[in-house]
């Protein structure tokens, strides 16, 4: 008789793990996004600089945008997991921060802050390929953004 409550002690202690790491999974799995800092310009070559163009896909998009600059390159790319309703912020770099919140299944809301300050907020649906920019100006006719994306 005492065999058997240690057993069922010890299945019900097997259970509760199963169920305990499937939960910390299922947390794990949220919705999957990459924020990209992104420097635009009309400087096809930078000296000295270790910056990388921005992939094809990001520098489609952008070019389809109403932006005046002629090439984009990847400053900082980060990527992250959030579940409906849940907020994170991201560090982009020591100027650049953002705040993204996942609204629902398929809107997020980012807030952007530029040395400390605020820049903007934009609430948008993001399914699919489809990309959310925002960002602002920089010196020398050039300009900085972020770049949000849902991964697949």
């Amino acid at each position: 008789m005492m065999l058997m409550h240690v057993r069922h002690a010890v299945l019900l202690g097997l259970a509760a793990l199963v169920c305990g790491v499937g939960a910390v999974v299922a947390s794990e799995d949220g919705q999957r996004f990459e924020a990209t800092l992104v420097w635009g310009t009309n400087d096809a070559e930078l000296p000295g600089s270790a910056l990388k163009p921005v992939p094809p896909p990001v520098a489609r998009k952008l070019a389809k945008l109403p932006f005046k600059w002629a090439h984009y390159y990847a400053v900082e790319c980060k990527e992250f997991a959030l579940d409906k309703g849940q907020r994170t912020k991201v560090q982009m770099s020591r100027e650049c921060e953002i705040t993204v919140k996942a609204v629902d299944d398929e809107t997020v809301e980012l807030a952007l802050r530029g040395q400390g300050q605020p820049v903007g907020k934009v609430t948008q649906k993001l399914v699919g390929d489809e990309l959310l920019v925002t960002g602002g100006n920089a010196e020398n006719f050039t300009a900085w953004f972020v770049v949000l994306r849902r991964l697949q």
